[in-house]
């Protein structure tokens, strides 16, 4: 096309024209009219000539498109990769963290079970001696009833042998002794199987042997209504052996992130969720002056910094610069008479009720009740900032007891 023409010189049949059905340039990399040969090239990727080249057309508007479309490819892939890098890391790092628990749970239940056979085998060896003692003592009983009964039964032969010497001679000589002989006779023991001793005492020794070595077993165990998780604690906290008890480290400890942990607060779970039922534990608190003792749902949140309250499925008390507080939505000062020791929790799953009471108190009152109807599981909540004082689960007392009847039953 010439320069201000209004028409195309379309290429003849079987040329370039009819190859590709729309207008032409006469000479390769030009175009007569830009407005008119720009629309045509636009819609299409690549030209006749280009293809017969090693040089290809740019085309402006079909790679911007193409990158667009792309990137929206690659954008989502990219953010899977970095989440299947960081899952693998933590993969690894779970790895590791799990060879170390499981040899520090192996030491544990060692040691537990040394502490057991160390136990059964002072008890045997006390009960053997018990039994040993006793046989030394018969037998030294009977010893000495056995000499005595020798001494007796010389002294009464002779007797015997003098009563039998004078029937054989004559009546004046027995009557003079009569008297003397019958005295002696008389003295004699009536029933010599009397002076047998008593045999060892098997029933007393054996009677119910296991089930009075295991109770006796339950003065030096302990058990603990909750036991603390340590896959939920967070990585600042530092856990006692028996999980009993927590404190604030002041160090971050390397652990993975896993969905079990929290991440953003000093703060953990008890290894144990409750569905149904009335539950209690105490919680030894003592000098330190930053916690919070409660209750939580198992879904409430463990990686974002929220606020501790029920709204956030965190039900609990605490003190904090001095004030004992409820942490409700705003939070509800508590009246202490004096400073707290101990927290009891009461959890009343079917009622919707978490209470809160000091247990040192003899009227027990409740310092404060939370009420909400449970649709989850929940598990004892701790959290503490505190370095030096731990909060520490308390045990609970134990008591065995066999019911006297027909059928004897176990309680504890």
């Amino acid at each position: 096309m010439e320069a201000g023409s209004d028409s195309f010189s379309v290429a003849p049949a079987g040329g370039r024209g009819e190859d590709f059905g729309v207008p032409c340039v006469e000479e390769e990399g030009s175009r007569r009219c830009s407005r008119c040969g720009g629309s045509a090239w636009g819609s299409l990727p690549v030209c006749w000539a280009c293809r017969t080249s090693s040089r290809q057309r740019s085309n402006g508007r079909v790679p911007q498109l193409c990158e667009e479309e792309l990137r929206a490819v690659v954008r989502p892939l990219n953010k899977w990769l970095d989440a299947a890098h960081d899952v693998k890391q933590i993969c690894n790092q779970s790895a590791k963290h799990n060879m170390t628990q499981a040899r520090q749970t192996e030491r544990k239940i060692k040691e537990e079970f040394e502490k057991l056979r160390r136990f059964l085998r002072e008890e045997e060896e006390a009960r053997i001696a018990a039994v040993r003692e006793e046989e030394e003592r018969k037998s030294r009983t009977l010893k000495e009833k056995l000499e005595k009964m020798k001494g007796e039964i010389s002294s009464l032969s002779g007797t015997v042998k003098a009563i039998e010497q004078q029937l054989k001679a004559n009546s004046i000589s027995f009557l003079q002794v009569r008297g003397q002989i019958s005295h002696r006779a008389w003295g004699a023991p009536q029933n010599p199987k009397r002076v047998l001793g008593s045999p060892i005492d098997m029933a007393k020794h054996l009677s119910n042997l296991k089930y009075r070595v295991w109770e006796k077993m339950l003065e030096t165990v302990q058990y603990t209504p909750v036991v603390l998780d340590p896959n939920s604690a967070d990585r600042f906290l530092l856990l006692s052996e028996d999980l009993t008890s927590v404190r604030d480290g002041d160090v971050e400890r390397d652990l993975p992130d896993t969905p079990e942990r929290f991440t953003s607060c000093a703060e953990m779970l008890g290894s144990r969720g409750f569905s149904a039922g009335r539950h209690r534990w105490d919680v030894e608190v003592g000098d330190n002056a930053s916690w919070i003792v409660g209750a939580a749902g198992e879904s409430a949140e463990r990686k974002a910094l929220i606020s501790a309250c029920p709204e956030n499925r965190i039900w609990g008390v605490c003190l904090r610069n001095g004030e004992y507080t409820a942490l409700e939505s705003p939070s509800v000062p508590l009246l202490v008479r004096d400073k707290l020791q101990r927290v009891r929790v009461d959890l009343d799953w079917d009622g919707g009720e978490v209470t809160f009471s000091d247990p040192t108190e003899t009227d027990a009152t409740p310092l404060y009740t939370f009420k909400h109807p449970f649709t989850e599981r929940m598990y004892p909540y701790f959290c503490t900032s505190c370095q030096y004082h731990p909060l520490t689960v308390l045990p609970e007392q134990v008591l065995v007891s066999a019911d006297q009847s027909d059928e004897s039953v176990l309680k504890v």
